[in-house]
């Protein structure tokens, strides 16, 4: 779908007072709780994990229970941090936090963690279209932070395995779908989901999700990012694992074939984007911070760059919108920024001139320093 469409899609039906006109975008994914916890190397490796990073399911709720179970023998349960995730999830709210008019599509447990995932949507202002499960409890990811920031995630999908095509509201008042790559476990679901989506005029972004998701549904993926998406994101190992070539630019090009709007992060080093045949290169503005745990960054530049472009900004607004999002979030341990924090960045993407200063201040700011943007 070319990009000019994908806006003119997203914009339909936005005639009438201001609340009317407030396009809604909608979310499909887990909702998972997060339990993080600070763990060392080598406790690391006590829990069986090998390779640090990314994301794999476990079989069922008693294998993370096990896992978790040894994570309190190592630090304590006080040390455990539960906050309301998961990737689509971390997306939606966000959107809602800039001012978007946002549902998000999933199941629950009848359970405690169920009512935390609901009030904790309603918080945000975002429409919760959960189900509960009678068969699961709610899904559940441990988020495993080593000293470097870098997080590693184990987790049990819990309700999220219960939700079907029955699951999927009326679209009708909608104008675009985020989907989450995790989706993929669930390939009836996700092709569901697709169809509805396309049948009422929605445009679609998704999002691969983790380097192991892709590596073990790498034709599936490329099918359907041909065949639905018009926006998707990748980042780095992601990209690459994907098309099975070595450099994130060249994945970027055969990412873009695929899809009208194609984005590849980069970490510290900014995301490469691609829009038909023109491609270009953001530098982020948290290259010289020191991570303090980098989950949710992905998920929160989602939501920047979603914001941004499909409220008609340019590329390189929403890739700054995108880049600060992300740049606040790994300076703690929640997935969820401040009202403060979204006003700021919102009324710097709104200033050129702040704009500019700020990505410039960053850039040569003290590393030992973490920058606080000011609201003046």
């Amino acid at each position: 779908m070319e990009t000019k469409q994908v806006r003119k899609q997203f914009v339909k039906k936005t005639t009438g007072p201001i609340h009317e006109r407030q396009p809604k975008i909608v979310g499909l994914g887990g909702a998972m709780v997060d339990t993080k916890v600070n763990l060392t190397e080598d406790q690391l490796k006590q829990l069986g994990v090998t390779t640090k990073g990314g994301s794999m399911l476990v079989n069922n709720a008693k294998e993370l229970n096990a896992m978790l179970e040894k994570i309190v023998e190592f630090v304590g349960e006080d040390e455990l941090l539960r906050v309301p995730g998961g990737s689509g999830c971390n997306v939606l709210k966000s959107l809602s936090a800039l001012g978007a008019n946002a549902g998000y599509i999933s199941k629950v447990g009848n359970d405690k963690m169920g009512t935390m995932m609901r009030e904790a949507l309603l918080s945000r202002q975002t429409q919760p279209y959960l189900g509960v499960s009678e068969n699961y409890c709610t899904g559940e990811v441990l988020c495993l932070v080593t000293p470097d920031g870098e997080r590693t995630m184990r987790g049990f999908l819990g309700a999220t395995l219960d939700l079907n095509e029955k699951d999927i509201p009326d679209l009708s008042d909608c104008h675009h779908m985020h989907v989450e790559g995790y989706n993929v476990y669930d390939k009836p679901l996700t092709e569901a989901a697709f169809k509805a989506a396309k049948k009422a005029g929605l445009s679609i972004s998704f999002d691969l999700g983790s380097f192991e998701l892709v590596k073990n549904n790498r034709d599936y993926l490329i099918e359907v990012i041909s065949k639905y998406v018009d926006i998707c994101f990748a980042n780095e190992e992601e990209s690459t694992m994907l098309f099975e070539v070595d450099c994130p630019r060249e994945a970027l090009n055969k990412l873009s074939e695929l899809c009208s709007v194609a984005v590849v992060t980069l970490g510290k080093e900014g995301c490469i984007v691609k829009q038909h045949d023109d491609s270009f290169h953001y530098p982020a503005v948290n290259r010289i911070i020191k991570p303090v745990d980098t989950t949710g960054a992905g998920d929160l530049f989602c939501a920047g760059f979603l914001y941004g472009f499909l409220h008609g900004h340019s590329l390189e607004t929403a890739a700054k919108l995108g880049s600060m999002a992300g740049f606040h979030v790994i300076q703690s341990l929640t997935t969820e920024l401040s009202d403060e924090v979204w006003r700021d960045i919102k009324s710097i993407i709104q200033d050129r001139r702040k704009s500019d200063e700020y990505f410039s201040v960053v850039n040569q700011a003290d590393p030992q320093q973490p920058v606080l943007m000011s609201s003046e």
